[in-house]
């Protein structure tokens, strides 16, 4: 299956891609109609468009372990905080300003367009109890090769840091190195001549 673009939104819709673009990004909203607004994410919406701010990496603030435990993730809406879905989920990395949350299995399969933040409790493991609030920041794949959301804390409790903190100079950091996924490839540094 193809993955949707916003070229693909736009003529879908027949208007320019750009239009299409500056909505989904929230980029000068009283410049659109509103009826144009909402076509645009009703549309993002049927096609189930992932915007590429999830997709492109974001440097971590701080580094993460491997921790493999199970959790229950809610997705809450940020405008309206109304719960989206419910969802059994790994949780497969942690650091203090994040974690990666993936094999979600939940009252739904899909994810919304609109923003939305988790609320997380990990379970069965150190961390048992621990209880965080945070906003996606990309989309990556766990270490079994299966999507998961990396997530930015956004709420946690002064208790919980401590723990966090705590099972992180525990356990050695986890390789920086990371394999190639696609996109362009940097450029190789030209050796220097001897």
């Amino acid at each position: 299956m193809k993955k949707v673009t916003q070229y693909d939104i736009a003529k879908y819709l027949n208007i320019c891609q750009g239009t299409v673009s500056k909505i989904l990004t929230g980029y000068d909203q009283d410049t659109f109609p509103e009826e144009t607004r909402k076509k645009v994410i009703a549309a993002a919406k049927q096609f189930n468009y992932v915007h590429p701010s999830l997709i492109i990496p974001k440097r971590r603030d701080s580094e993460r372990k491997s921790i493999n435990a199970d959790a229950t993730c809610k997705i809450v809406m940020l405008g309206d905080s109304s719960v989206f879905g419910e969802y059994r989920a790994r949780v497969s990395n942690v650091g203090q300003s994040g974690l990666v949350v993936g094999e979600m299995e939940g009252d739904r399969r899909f994810f919304p367009i609109d923003p939305f933040r988790f609320e997380i409790s990990v379970h069965g493991s150190m961390l048992d109890g621990v209880n965080v609030r945070g906003v996606p920041v990309r989309i990556e794949r766990t270490e079994e090769g299966k999507l998961g959301f990396a997530v930015e804390f956004t709420e946690i409790s002064e208790d919980d840091k401590v723990r966090i903190r705590e099972y992180l100079d525990t356990l050695p950091e986890i390789s920086s190195k990371r394999k190639w996924s696609g996109g362009r490839k940097p450029k190789p540094v030209p050796e220097s001549p001897a």
